[in-house]
């Protein structure tokens, strides 16, 4: 379903923005693969320099793309955890842009607005929305902008 959910994402972005942003003939075949890393990192076979990042909430999917590697989360505002979901999304997406997952020692990051840090020094950018009742974050190596397009689910 992640799949189906991903290719909408990137159908209904093409209509909005034009296929030389996306280009989902390319970047999504009918016939494409999204593979896993060991750590559980999606990659695109063939994504022709693209990289891909996925995650879900609640009745949210989200579908992060970018040229350069990417990393993004999303939580629900009202979930209940040690640490604020602000905080959360932040440093998840982060963990998520450089594969290492929970184990990669989250509790070094410390996420801020615009940057996350590891132990005092600057790792990467970071990039906030929110849509519906949830908090998204996506993390990359150098700034970029977060364009959040919501995809109705495909009709039965």
């Amino acid at each position: 379903p992640m799949i189906e959910q991903t290719r909408e994402i990137v159908h209904k972005f093409n209509a909005v923005y034009g296929p030389t942003l996306v280009e989902p003939q390319i970047l999504l075949p009918e016939n494409s693969v999204c593979l896993r890393l060991p750590g559980g990192k999606p990659v695109l076979r063939d994504g022709r320099g693209w990289h891909i990042s996925l995650a879900h909430a609640g009745d949210w999917a989200v579908c992060a793309l970018h040229r350069a590697p990417v990393g993004v989360d999303i939580e629900r505002k009202d979930r209940a955890a040690a640490i604020p979901v602000r905080e959360w999304v932040g440093v998840e997406s982060y963990l998520k842009l450089t594969g290492e997952g929970l184990s990669g020692g989250f509790r070094t990051l410390c996420a801020r607005e615009t940057e996350i840090f590891r132990l005092g020094a600057r790792v990467a950018c970071l990039a906030r929305g929110e849509v519906g009742d949830c908090l998204l974050c996506a993390a990359t190596d150098a700034p970029a902008a977060l364009r959040i397009e919501v995809v109705p689910p495909p009709r039965p």
